[in-house]
């Protein structure tokens, strides 16, 4: 078989011999050989926007985000819950955390699936509110690179750094949804845990137009997969996100949360709260399991719902 060479003219590759050298590099630097064929199909299918037609009690459905990074669009994967009826939906977004730092960190990352939410998202719901649970870039099937953990965390600034590319995110989540018929874009309610409520501290120091509230459980960023991050940078960095806040919020910390203890969290919110011109809440959250840092996702609204209605109605009569 005669195999002709790339040809050029002034220089530059021919337009069609490039394009298909750029899908092949994509797709192979992606997958394993023997996953082409499934993974072609799926990438082709991809499009922004919902997936089939609601489902259930709670209109479950599956929504591609697209956000964009270095001048492309990648596709954010997105769970969706919301009420019957018709008429705007005030919005809530539930933000992830990330798993333990391991060797294989990456496949962890890939096996974070929104459905983790899925108990504290029909609480929402049954609230009277639309819930989005995104997948940012790199985590369950959302396309992209993980871009939260490239600063090395060699002090508190650099918490800032990562925790601005997981606010961005998130971000453009909340203002993709606000143009959804179905969604009041004027009230969003921004919730996080772990890493993903410390994305959206970051996301407060200039939250998108609408939003109007943020609730973090358990919130921090505790290291990169080489460095832990000290208590008391964290304590410098809720300190300077403090200074810029811009929302009310609530603070939720377990007493046996074995990642961020209620010690660090209310050092943290102490250091926060001083120097906030907006009013932060803080709220002890009883033992859960063998660490209270899971009880957003295995907990019973039981354990939080308190705190969190009295919060939801002082935004309700603002």
């Amino acid at each position: 078989m005669n195999v002709r060479p790339l040809e050029r003219l002034d220089g530059t590759i021919r337009r069609g011999a490039y394009f298909r050298l750029c899908w092949v590099g994509l797709i192979c630097g992606w997958l394993s050989i023997g996953e082409l064929p499934s993974a072609i199909a799926e990438a082709a299918s991809l499009q922004a926007g919902p997936v089939g037609q609601p489902q259930g009690k709670w209109n479950e459905q599956l929504w591609w985000v697209p956000v964009r990074s270095g001048g492309h669009v990648f596709l954010l994967e997105t769970l969706v819950f919301r009420p019957s009826g018709t008429g705007k939906f005030p919005l809530v977004t539930l933000n992830e955390g990330l798993p333990p730092a391991a060797p294989n960190y990456t496949s962890l990352l890939r096996k974070r699936s929104p459905y983790e939410f899925k108990t504290a998202a029909l609480w929402f719901v049954d609230h009277g509110y639309a819930v989005a649970i995104p997948m940012r870039r790199g985590v369950g099937r959302s396309q992209g690179n993980f871009a939260e953990g490239e600063h090395g965390y060699p002090s508190h600034p650099t918490l800032v750094l990562d925790g601005k590319a997981t606010a961005s995110d998130i971000g453009t989540v909340i203002t993709y949804m606000q143009q959804q018929p179905f969604v009041d874009p004027a009230r969003v309610v921004v919730v996080g845990n772990s890493a993903g409520a410390w994305g959206v501290l970051v996301l407060a120091t200039d939250p998108p137009k609408g939003v109007v509230g943020v609730i973090n459980v358990g919130g921090g960023r505790r290291g990169s997969l080489t460095v832990t991050v000290k208590d008391n940078d964290l304590v410098e960095a809720a300190a300077t996100l403090g200074q810029k806040n811009r929302l009310p919020q609530l603070w939720l910390y377990s007493a046996n949360d074995k990642l961020f203890s209620l010690a660090l969290g209310h050092a943290m919110y102490d250091a926060f709260a001083k120097r906030s011109r907006f009013k932060v809440e803080f709220s002890d959250l009883p033992p859960f399991a063998s660490s209270g840092h899971r009880l957003l996702y295995d907990g019973s609204p039981t354990l939080w719902e308190q705190p969190v209605e009295r919060f939801l109605q002082s935004l309700a009569t603002k």
